[in-house]
């Protein structure tokens, strides 16, 4: 008997045609004349034609999604019949199933214009520096081309290339049709203005400048405006955290003579759950600062370990703080990575300044790079550290952006001096201006940390805030001790991870967590009769 071996290639062969026959459900009739995809399709095609997508993978998501479909409204069917009309609500899931397709494509839609946003900034300032040296936008986008940095500027210059080769259109027609579809984004802006210079004979590079400015004007506002949005997040942490238990309970005591423990220990742990919802619209209304965190797949071992805490013969709670501060201090490398990088971007100024210096004595930029004294213009350690492994790099004869760095503005930069050095003379000739212009954004992204340092305070101050709440809270609801203690931690822990959301735009802050866990740690020795005795 012949045994047909089985391969990794028979396995996708297999899901392949799974894959089909299930697809081929959606194209009966009548199904195919009312898919998402066939009455939604002019959403649909909108939003392909923005991130450039397939519009044939959307009709077989569409297609798939059928038999999904299927099986849902079978289970809500079964649910309603044996558990009652209160599971009517699941109804939602069925709908959600069924428009799939349109969320799917407007998710794609919106990831790629929060991407392309990211990069205007940094492709205004290449375009400025282009047009000082009389180059056109096409130059700019050839530019580019030999980028490993703005993918979705890539995307960009591929649907460009693509309504050239299809439609047969020139270069400033197929971008016209960008700022059509792009319409109010801000790369539509660098489009129209980089081709309306053009057509009314305007300096390019004045209305370059006037762009930059006012979008480092815009950046400026978002910051002051994130700072007040804070602000008013933080009142609502509040209120949820503190005020909601507090009146909550107090209410209950009075109805039910304080005697309902488990009630009132639900209504303790139900601010928690608003926890996922408050951060999601802090990162909504966050600028992006281009911050990565990454972590090491020894840390993420580290992590995982440190569960076995939990084996130990302790009380939940020190069981708890244990672990956190294991934690923290496995990610403290992760921290002062962060750190090391915005020192990094705060000496990018005067980096540039030395470059523009031996630039007049006509070094190259990579050259200049190797020339400067790290000691003598009071670079900080971790710039120093940086500039060595360009310097390595360079020798090595690899690109500047090879440099491996967990900033995006760093990178940002470091990819317009590459596409400079590309130009040779030329493109040295505009340093200087590079120069200021980086002066102004650090300036403003500093100035927002400085503004946002007051959450750290908060976050310290949180534990002891919480202590008093909670043991005046327990002493009504009859809560234990015990009980108060590890809510106190819960609480404190989930503002703790908020408010460094808000003020380090990332909840990796081992020192403000570490201090967080030591307070709740001495709190919780202190009796609860002390606060009552007050």
């Amino acid at each position: 008997m012949l045994r047909v071996p089985f391969s990794r290639r028979n396995l996708y062969n297999i899901s392949d045609k799974i894959a089909r026959l299930i697809g081929s459900i959606g194209d009966l009739y009548p199904l195919d004349r009312v898919s998402s995809y066939k009455i939604f399709y002019n959403i649909i095609k909108g939003s392909i034609e923005v991130y450039g997508g397939d519009l044939g993978k959307i009709k077989r998501m569409a297609n798939q999604s059928w038999l999904l479909l299927f099986i849902s409204i079978g289970l809500e069917i079964y649910i309603l019949y044996h558990f009652g009309i209160q599971f009517i609500t699941l109804i939602i899931a069925i709908i959600m199933i069924y428009l799939s397709p349109v969320f799917y494509t407007k998710l794609k839609e919106a990831e790629y214009l929060a991407k392309l946003k990211q990069e205007a900034q940094s492709f205004s300032i290449l375009v400025y520096l282009n047009s000082t040296l009389g180059k056109s936008l096409a130059e700019s986008f050839n530019d580019i081309s030999k980028s490993t940095f703005f993918s979705a500027l890539h995307k960009e210059l591929e649907l460009i290339n693509k309504y050239i080769l299809f439609n047969g259109d020139t270069f400033n027609e197929a971008i016209q049709r960008r700022i059509r579809l792009l319409k109010n984004h801000l790369i539509s802006k660098i489009y129209s203005t980089a081709i309306s210079s053009q057509f009314k004979g305007i300096s390019t590079t004045l209305r370059s400048l006037e762009l930059i400015k006012e979008l480092l004007n815009s950046s400026k506002e978002s910051f002051n405006s994130y700072v007040s949005r804070s602000l008013e997040i933080t009142e609502i942490m509040f209120s949820i955290f503190l005020l909601l238990p507090i009146v909550t309970i107090g209410f209950q005591s009075f109805s039910m003579s304080g005697q309902n423990t488990v009630g009132n220990l639900d209504l303790l742990i139900i601010p928690l759950f608003f926890a996922p919802l408050l951060y999601l619209w802090i990162s909504n209304v966050q600028p992006k600062m281009g911050t990565r965190v990454r972590m090491s797949k020894y840390q993420v071992i580290g992590i995982a370990l440190s569960s076995f805490i939990f084996l130990l013969k302790l009380s939940l709670l020190y069981k708890f703080l244990i672990v956190m501060i294991i934690i923290q201090i496995i990610l403290f490398p992760t921290f002062l990575d962060i750190i090391n990088q915005e020192k990094v971007l705060s000496d990018f100024p005067i980096l540039l300044r030395e470059i523009s210096d031996f630039s007049r004595l006509g070094y190259g930029i990579k050259l200049a790079i190797k020339r400067i004294d790290l000691n003598r213009n009071n670079f900080q350690r971790a710039t120093i550290r940086f500039l060595e492994n360009i310097r390595e790099n360079i020798n090595k004869g690899r690109g500047m952006t090879q440099t491996y760095v967990k900033n995006e503005q760093i990178d940002a930069f470091l990819e317009i001096l590459e596409i400079l050095d590309r130009k040779g003379i030329e493109g040295m000739t505009v340093i200087q201006e590079l120069s200021d212009l980086s002066d102004s954004m650090i300036s403003a992204r500093q100035k927002l940390r400085r503004d946002l340092q007051s959450f750290n305070v908060l976050a310290l101050i949180t534990p002891v805030l919480l202590w008093f709440a909670t043991t005046s809270i327990g002493s009504i609801a009859h809560i234990s001790t015990g009980t108060l203690n590890i809510i106190d931690l819960a609480y404190s822990l989930t503002l703790t991870a908020l408010y460094s959301k808000i003020s380090r735009f990332s909840i990796v802050n081992p020192p403000v967590f570490i201090a967080v866990a030591i307070t709740t740690i001495i709190l919780s020795l202190i009796p609860g009769s002390l606060i009552l005795g007050l």
